[in-house]
């Protein structure tokens, strides 16, 4: 094949590709856009019952004082990364040979820093206000945790 034949061909074959991806553009927006609606979620207004069968039990539950009846916060907390290091956390003088033309002898004091396991742990933390057993207001957050070792 000789270079214009090539370019010819190049051009066509981006041709093709430009007119099915428009052409089928539209059919795989909407099948991704299915599973989506078929995942349960939780509502305004589901029971507590439903609530835990939906999510599970809560890792936490607050009552709150309230004069309209008994409120509760439920609270549940899902880990969504960890990661371990070594990380500097402070430093430390120590005495090194500088060279014979240093005073006290060639000694110095040279600064190093000292390392420590750090670990740190993101958990997703999502509060759900349920009042006289019904969900009325959820929220999520994220939650960082940092521990060293």
């Amino acid at each position: 094949m000789n270079p214009r034949t090539s370019l010819i061909c190049l051009g066509s074959l981006c041709a093709w590709l430009l007119a099915t991806a428009s052409m089928s553009a539209a059919p795989s927006l909407a099948m991704s856009a299915a599973p989506a609606a078929a995942r349960p979620a939780l509502e305004k207004g589901m029971t507590a019952a439903e609530v835990t069968a939906l999510i599970g039990q809560p890792a936490e539950v607050r009552a709150l004082s309230s004069a309209g009846g008994r409120t509760e916060v439920w609270v549940y907390r899902r880990l969504v990364s960890a990661c371990e290091r070594q990380a500097a956390t402070t430093t430390r003088s120590i005495p090194a040979f500088g060279g014979p033309a240093m005073p006290n002898g060639g000694i110095v004091l040279v600064n190093d820093c000292v390392y420590q396991q750090e670990y740190t742990k993101i958990r997703q933390v999502t509060s759900l206000l349920m009042v006289d057993g019904r969900l009325e207001l959820g929220r999520q957050r994220l939650e960082r945790s940092v521990s060293y070792h």
